[in-house]
């Protein structure tokens, strides 16, 4: 009986040692796959947000290749064409969770498709990285906007109205929008703000048709004090010329961050005025101009602090040996001050970058 157990023993020995082996390569496997960081771009890389997708693909590449640089980490880039419409971007965030299932950060621009993914995104435990002004993104628990929230649009577009209008009282404020989630909710909490300043003759002038019928929507206001306007690409380059061309008196105006794009200023036949992000210190500038021959816009400086933070974060939960998902990442971006090649950045304890927006002017002759 003895001897038996004693030959079962010795059979048994190679089967305990393939187990053992086995469960060492699956340890080191999951050790090896916890260094890569995985990345789902879903971005407007067609559609009516393209110059924006093109741009945010381009500083995504940028700054991971600069990160892989100092840090002992792979990144792994799958990017995903949401052609500027929510239904395609959520088809393509259902394609890259199919094939790769282990992604745990999207990286996504625009209001309506940020949006759309982002019960997807928290229900699987994943953090998304929306460039989205829409406030309805904060009632999502695993979200970090990289762009400014609505209400940061608002306060800006309040505070240099009361400036260059000086005394409103008797001013009249058109707020033309973009007829899209990201128009509507900046040029709503604007008119909220500037109510709350006992402003009230406001009016909001939604817009989205063709470049042809823009031309119709301004006669009305012709007379206006101050234009606010809200929106990217054509369609607002086209609705500031009509004012410049058809306003009557000397308006003020007054437009969102992406007024400072090819796309709009190609339109304009006189300087204005738009709100921004801080500009960058020297030393950023000169990457982006060392590596992809121009100066940083809105869309590259947005990546470059989101996806630094995003990056940093993955990276030191890493190293503890701490899961990335979504809870986690957001738990540790939130009120957190970052610094990168001397850019300071904030982050506020609703997950957003808290920037405080500057009053800028655009000289068409430069």
């Amino acid at each position: 009986m003895i001897k038996v157990k004693f030959y079962m023993f010795i059979l048994f020995i190679p089967f305990l040692f393939l187990s053992l082996l086995l469960v060492g390569c699956e340890k080191s496997e999951q050790k090896k796959e916890e260094k890569v960081i995985k990345i789902g771009a879903i971005l407007p890389l067609t559609g009516g947000a393209a110059e924006f997708g093109k741009y945010n693909l381009e500083a995504t590449k940028l700054v991971i290749k600069s990160f892989q640089k100092n840090f002992d980490c792979k990144i792994e880039l799958l990017i995903q064409d949401s052609k500027s419409l929510p239904k395609i971007g959520i088809k393509n965030y259902n394609n890259l969770m199919f094939s790769y299932n282990s992604i745990k950060i999207i990286s996504c621009e625009l209001s309506s498709v940020s949006k759309s993914l982002a019960p997807l995104i928290e229900a699987d435990n994943q953090l998304l990285m929306a460039i989205a002004a829409t406030p309805l993104l904060q009632k999502y628990k695993y979200v970090f906007r990289i762009y400014p929230t609505a209400n940061v649009e608002a306060i800006a577009f309040e505070k240099y109205c009361l400036k260059l209008g000086k005394s409103l009282k008797n001013k009249k404020i058109v707020i033309f929008y973009i007829n899209d989630e990201f128009g509507f909710s900046v040029a709503k909490t604007t008119e909220y703000r500037l109510n709350s300043s006992n402003i009230s003759n406001i009016k909001l002038v939604p817009y989205g048709s063709s470049l042809r019928e823009i031309k119709f929507l301004v006669p009305p206001y012709h007379n206006y004090d101050i234009f606010l306007i809200i929106g990217y690409g054509k369609l607002m380059g086209r609705i500031i010329k009509e004012i410049q061309v058809q306003s009557k008196k000397a308006s003020i105006i007054i437009a969102s961050p992406e007024a400072n794009f090819k796309s709009v200023k190609s339109f304009l036949i006189s300087d204005i005025f738009y709100i921004d992000i801080p500009s960058p210190p020297q030393v950023v500038s000169e990457l982006y101009k060392s590596k992809l021959h121009r100066e940083p816009n809105l869309v590259d400086l947005l990546i470059f602090d989101g996806l630094n933070i995003v990056l940093k974060v993955s990276y030191e939960l890493i190293q503890n040996n701490i899961p990335i998902n979504g809870r986690n990442l957001i738990n540790k971006i939130r009120n957190r001050e970052f610094n990168f090649y001397g850019r300071k950045v904030k982050v506020d304890s609703q997950g957003n970058l808290d920037y405080e927006l500057e009053l800028k002017k655009i000289n068409i002759k430069e």
